[in-house]
């Protein structure tokens, strides 16, 4: 037979506690992982013109097209507003985001081809 404490509740033991506790703990310290990670690891906005570079050359069917793709990206780019948050990256054109960087990626702009 065992003594209760009679200022616990009946179901809550120390043991308990602790485990909240601990759970609570690790949660906390994989949160703050995460928010580090996606500091660190998010795209400059001089990342930007080197992706748009890239997804116009793919784009390109012709090596004339391939030649002009860093023009056109440079234009592209200008007419843009990045806006570097502290976990991400939003590029904005004409007041709509259309792309997004974050965790060293950009997501987005399927719907919006460069011209």
């Amino acid at each position: 037979m065992s003594i209760r404490d009679p200022g616990r509740p009946v179901g809550v033991t120390a043991r308990g506690t602790i485990h909240g506790m601990i759970k609570t703990l690790i949660i906390l310290i994989l949160a703050v992982a995460l928010t580090a990670g996606a500091f660190l690891s998010r795209p400059s906005p001089s990342d930007f013109k080197p992706f748009i570079k890239q997804k116009l050359e793919q784009q390109s069917g012709g090596f004339f097209e391939k030649t002009l793709a860093d023009v056109r990206a440079d234009s592209f780019v200008k007419s843009c507003t990045i806006k570097d948050r502290y976990l991400w990256v939003t590029v904005e054109r004409d007041g709509k985001p259309i792309y997004t960087g974050a965790f060293s990626h950009w997501w987005g702009g399927d719907d919006t081809r460069p011209k």
